[in-house]
């Protein structure tokens, strides 16, 4: 039995991400309500690409950015950022305070001490609505999926599609797949670090797409630094940490239909700045044995679709 997995190759956005879209649309939102004027300033918190597409779009716009990253942000993805032309802050959070809380309330407090306009990305509904109007109508204007898979993240791309899907009556399952230890959309299965950027979060979503309108698949981190390992290492297919977790998660789903199915992803970043990120977490004994036991049970799924590797 034959399937078929459509990639939408997000990283081939101008500044390497999904995120670009986001980006672009929160600062347009704000030039356009005249809250952020000419030679203005923004921050907004970040934990990798968005504060690349703010910052590359802020030195386009002449709009001054600073990003607020937390202290575990890997270093490569920081100076990404800084050479695109942000300054930038490491929150440290105070107890009983997540990370993701702690880059939000530092960006709140530095908005307010500077008069910089706070984007605010992780609450404001100009992110779902960016993938409502322009990733969604994008994706399914002239293919419609047996299914549809896409990465927890901050939430906003699923709550986006999710209500696409839902208004349009379109009849395939969307399907949001998320690290196990996340509790961004459900309770933890376990109470592990976060080892993938831009797939689960220790808080919740303030974007939480309504009950029914998505199904939500729980993958091991491993899994997906499995998925990303093999890829690196064959020259495959260009694509980062979360979306390998989706590709992860739609194989396991696609091993559970009994007859062809044809799905669709978003490949929402590409795999230059996390080498080194999955390199440092086989250095722990147990995760690189879980990742090569992962390795083991995907590697022939993987090496049979061709277009991963052409």
């Amino acid at each position: 039995m034959e399937h078929e997995i459509r990639i939408k190759e997000e990283y081939r956005n101008a500044f390497g991400s999904i995120k670009d879209r986001v980006a672009w649309a929160l600062l347009a939102e704000a030039i356009g309500s005249g809250s952020l004027g000419p030679h203005g300033h923004v921050i907004d918190a970040s934990s990798g690409n968005y504060g690349i597409a703010l910052a590359s779009l802020g030195r386009m716009l002449d709009v001054q950015v600073d990003i607020v990253v937390s202290a575990g942000t890997p270093a490569a993805t920081v100076d990404l950022i800084r050479a695109a032309g942000a300054s930038i802050h490491v929150a440290e959070p105070v107890q009983g305070e997540t990370l993701h809380q702690g880059r939000i309330a530092l960006a709140g407090e530095i908005a307010a001490q500077t008069g910089a306009t706070f984007l605010d990305q992780y609450n404001n509904p100009g992110n779902p609505n960016t993938h409502y109007r322009w990733t969604a109508a994008e994706t399914f204007e002239s293919f419609l999926p047996d299914a549809m898979f896409v990465s927890a993240s901050s939430g906003g791309t699923a709550a986006g599609i999710s209500r696409y899907v839902r208004d349009r009556k379109l009849s395939f399952p969307l399907i949001v797949v998320d690290s196990i230890a996340s509790n961004i959309l459900a309770k933890p299965m376990n109470e592990g670090r976060l080892l993938v950027p831009g797939m689960g979060s220790k808080r919740r979503t303030s974007f939480v797409p309504e009950s029914g309108d998505y199904q939500l698949l729980r993958i091991p981190d491993s899994q997906a630094l499995a998925c990303y390992s093999l890829l690196e290492a064959g020259a495959g297919l260009s694509l980062g940490l979360s979306s390998c977790g989706v590709l992860a998660g739609a194989l396991r789903w696609l091993s559970l239909q009994k007859q062809p199915c044809k799905v669709a992803m978003l490949g929402v970043d590409g795999r230059g700045k996390y080498s080194a990120h999955v390199a440092a977490c086989r250095q722990n004994p147990t995760l690189a044995a879980d990742i090569e036991a992962y390795i083991q049970t995907d590697e022939a799924s993987l090496m049979a679709i061709s277009g991963l590797w052409e």
